[in-house]
């Protein structure tokens, strides 16, 4: 049997019980902005394919990755240009998702990411919390195929079912969702808006405002941002490129036999065969993947840490 666990009521307990969870291996179901998402140990390997598993979604959209801290971004992603920095500065945390070049040599397995990782410091200070606790998180819409994202733990619980153990209930969402931003080029090119119009993304990626800054938000847009999307899932860029069908092809099969294999067996059953699948999970202990998991040896997060990001001409990248 799963079960949830309300934040309000108990955060201390809910965040006990999704650390314990998370560090063994398996999903936890929690409030991420405006929807209810399924989360993993993102270095855990057999814990990002019972993502893809619960979900019954193949590996071509691969799993966005959240981060407690904004440096923890140079130990994942290389190559981040000027605007980028000036980006996540001016909308971190909150409802911006970045596609970066990946690091080349970490031990993870997100799907067939192409040589990225989409990247997101949330706003919630729950999750940031739990980040600080297990490590970065892969991330994803708590939906399964062809279904809406839940903005109730209830409609979470109705398409995901016992193949999630725990379930933090935070009330219902607004269903908004992230703006995604291909930063893998010179400039960058909006795959979804979301929260945040694609105007102020090339405003605030141009330098015209100061560090930090966000357009004015009087220039927001009066439509609902849930309805702005382009109904793409929370973790699906609109547009992004099938990938080869022949590799295509084998992840469905190799998805689908591992959605059969756990929905066809009970919650116990799925846990008795935990340490089986472990043994495909990484755990990466190089010094890189520890300052990733754990980032707070450094300063705090605000200003205190300016000295280890770049800086530009209107001030470092915090």
């Amino acid at each position: 049997m799963s079960t949830i666990i309300s934040l309000s009521e108990d955060r201390d307990g809910a965040l006990a019980k999704a650390t314990e969870t998370l560090q063994a291996g398996s999903v936890v179901v929690l409030p991420v902005g405006g929807v209810y998402a399924i989360v993993a140990d993102a270095f855990r390997t057999a814990a990002t394919q019972r993502i893809f598993a619960a979900r019954r979604r193949s590996r071509v959209t691969p799993l966005p990755v959240l981060l407690r801290s904004e440096r923890q971004v140079g130990a994942l992603a290389g190559d981040v240009p000027d605007w980028a920095d000036r980006l996540m500065a001016a909308y971190w945390p909150g409802d911006l998702t970045l596609v970066l070049p990946a690091t080349v040599d970490l031990a993870w397995d997100l799907g067939n990411a192409k040589g990225t990782v989409q990247l997101r410091q949330p706003a919630d200070e729950f999750v940031r919390d739990l980040i600080d606790a297990v490590g970065p998180l892969a991330c994803t819409a708590a939906n399964r195929l062809s279904q809406p994202r839940p903005t109730t733990v209830e409609e979470a619980k109705a398409q995901l079912g016992v193949l999630v153990p725990v379930y933090l209930d935070g009330g219902e969402l607004d269903g908004r969702v992230s703006t995604i931003v291909d930063a893998t080029g010179p400039s960058p090119v909006v795959h979804r808006e979301g929260v945040v119009p694609e105007d102020h993304i090339h405003l605030v990626a141009s330098g015209e405002l100061e560090w930090g800054e966000r357009p004015d938000p009087s220039m927001l847009p009066v439509d609902d941002p849930a309805e702005a999307s382009d109904g793409a899932d929370a973790d699906e860029p609109a547009g992004t490129p099938a990938g080869d069908g022949e590799a295509d092809s084998a992840d469905a099969v190799a998805e689908a036999e591992l959605v059969q294999e756990v929905e066809g067996s009970t919650q116990d059953e799925v846990e008795d065969r935990a340490p089986v699948l472990d043994e495909a999970a990484v755990t990466v202990e190089s010094p890189e993947t520890d300052d990733v998991r754990d980032p707070d040896g450094a300063p705090d997060d605000d200003h205190d840490g300016d000295e280890d990001r770049p800086s530009t001409p209107d001030g470092p990248a915090t």
